[in-house]
């Protein structure tokens, strides 16, 4: 039931009918409040990316990493957001995944959550390749 109102309410945050859903984010459908998520170590994102290294996620894990940006944020990045000459990625949109699409929207969660992040170093030269 809690699945259905979330993607209710979630579906009239997207048409921006209401600003924020009423629906909590940390309860799961059964009740139970989520665990807090830890941050890999040094040692485990090196790890990451070495395992990755020779694939397509390389260049999305190695944003995540580096930039803290969210899932949807990454997948939702345009070309118009990156700045490759001022090293700056511009945090404007957001994917949302569904079981049946992907929409890639300009609602995002907070107000916050529209910033701007320098490109790491060590990301801008994958960014030129991608």
């Amino acid at each position: 039931m809690i699945q259905i109102l979330r993607g209710v309410f979630n579906a009239a945050v997207d048409n921006n009918l209401i600003a924020k859903s009423p629906v909590p984010t940390k309860i799961k459908s059964k009740g139970v409040r989520t665990k807090e998520k830890t941050a890999l170590t040094a040692d485990q994102s090196k790890r990451l990316l070495d395992a990755v290294s020779s694939t397509r996620a390389y260049l999305f894990c190695l944003i995540a990493l580096q930039t803290g940006m969210r899932r949807g944020e990454i997948c939702g990045l345009m070309w118009e957001d990156v700045d490759l000459d001022k090293q700056i990625i511009h945090v404007r949109h957001n994917a949302v995944f569904t079981s049946s699409q992907t929409v890639v929207s300009e609602a995002l969660k907070t107000s916050a959550a529209v910033r701007d992040i320098p490109i790491p170093p060590n990301a801008s030269g994958h960014a030129e390749g991608a």
